[in-house]
């Protein structure tokens, strides 16, 4: 799956570029969807599949598309 079908914020979507990632791997194409939903997801996969990458992603755009709010 091609991140850009996840409709993700662009400044997501120009750091892989930059990166030289255009595609998900399984791992991140499993479970991206649901923690973009805020969903809650796991997901077990061998070391270097890209799961951290998966995680952040998703808590990155949340960050970027959640408006800041000023405390008192």
């Amino acid at each position: 799956m091609p991140f850009h079908d996840l409709a993700l914020p662009q400044p997501i979507l120009q750091a892989l570029a930059d990166l030289e990632f255009a595609y998900c791997t399984p791992i991140q194409a499993q479970i991206l969807p649901a923690l973009l939903e805020g969903r809650d997801a796991g997901g077990r996969a061998q070391t270097g599949t890209g799961k951290t990458a998966a995680f952040l992603i998703a808590i990155f755009t949340r960050l970027l598309r959640t408006p800041l709010t000023s405390q008192p």
